[in-house]
Formats: C-alpha cells, structure tokens, sequence
C-alpha cells in the first residue's frame, strides 16, 4: 500500500472512530465520513467493503490496545493475581482508551457472524479471565463452578462500574478510582471459599 493509501485508511479509521463516539454507530453513515476525510464514498469502498467491515476495523485496532493491555498480566502465574491484574488491565484499557472500549463494548451492533475474526478477537481477554478463574478453581484458591459464567460475571460488573465512571454517572464527589478498586475487591472475593 503506497503511503498516501495508507494515510487516507489512517483518516477514514480516524473519522469513523468519531462518528461512532460522537453520533453512534446506527447514525453513522459512510457519506458523513467521505465527507469529513474529503474524498468520495466510492473511494471509502476501495479500502472497506461496507460499514460492518470499517467497524469491524475500528474493533480489530480496540482489540489490539486492549491484548497489549492485558499482556504484561499473562507472566503471573498466581491465578488470582492474574485475574486481578486482568481486570485492572480492562479498567486501564477503557480509562486509557474510552474511545475504543466505546467502539468495543457499548457500540457493537453486529452480528458476531459478520465479523467473525473480529468477535473471536475481542472475546479473547474473556476468555483468559474464564482461564485464570478455571486455574484458581483448580488449586482450590477460589470457587468457581463454571469458569465461563464466571468471567462474563467479572467483565458485567467492571463493564458496568465503567461505563458509569466514564460516562460522569457517579457523583462527582466520589473517587472514580476507589470505586473501581472496590468493585475489584469485591469481585474477587466473591469467589473466595469459606473460611
């Protein structure tokens, strides 16, 4: 791809990315963003097939910040640490990039068989949080019968503690952090044994 190709599919990522935060993805149309980049709507089909496959783009670029957020947590071999420094690497991913967690979480309209390989992508810290919970589990440290269920309990409630943090719907004299930390805490615990 020559290097005016490769700025015009920076500035046509870089305007949808927009007009998804902005006006959301339903209201998105590839005309706004010909528009905004400057160029024609038949040239936004040169580089993607449709607006399920831009998004899907805008996704894939999410997936990469928040794989390379949760990288460092994979060298913990303690399951509960590692599912904690999970999920502090979710939180700082969507506090880092609230954007993209929008694109990710808040704005996915598709149909998970349209993007397939973007959906596996974007699944994938979900699953390393179903692996880490499985692991504690394992050597006794947590109780956690269904792994699966378990992770998809985990991302429900930091999903929604961020969304209210990031979208200001908590009140303002409460400390943003705190409250994530807590929720943390909390989570985990949940799945501690009996003493």
């Amino acid at each position: 791809m020559a290097v005016a190709s490769v700025d015009l599919r920076r500035s046509i990522l870089d305007a949808a990315q927009a007009g998804v935060s902005e006006h959301g993805y339903a209201n998105l149309s590839m005309r706004q963003i010909a528009r905004s980049v400057g160029c024609s709507v038949g040239t936004l089909y040169l580089y993607f097939a449709n607006k399920d496959a831009l998004y899907s783009a805008l996704v894939d670029e999410a997936v990469v910040h928040l794989v390379g957020a949760y990288g460092p947590a994979h060298d913990i071999t303690d399951p509960v640490e590692r599912l904690e420094a999970f999920c502090r690497s979710y939180v700082r991913f969507a506090m880092t990039y609230p954007e993209q967690y929008k694109v990710m979480y808040l704005e996915l309209n598709l149909d998970p068989a349209s993007v397939p390989e973007a959906y596996r992508r974007a699944r994938k810290p979900l699953d390393d949080t179903a692996t880490a919970l499985a692991e504690a589990d394992a050597q006794g440290l947590l109780r956690v019968p269904n792994p699966k269920e378990g992770a998809l309990f985990v991302w429900a409630a930091l999903h929604g503690m961020l969304s209210l943090v990031l979208a200001r719907q908590v009140d303002p004299k409460a400390d943003p952090d705190w409250l994530i930390d807590l929720t943390i805490r909390h989570l985990i615990d949940s799945f501690r044994l009996p003493e």
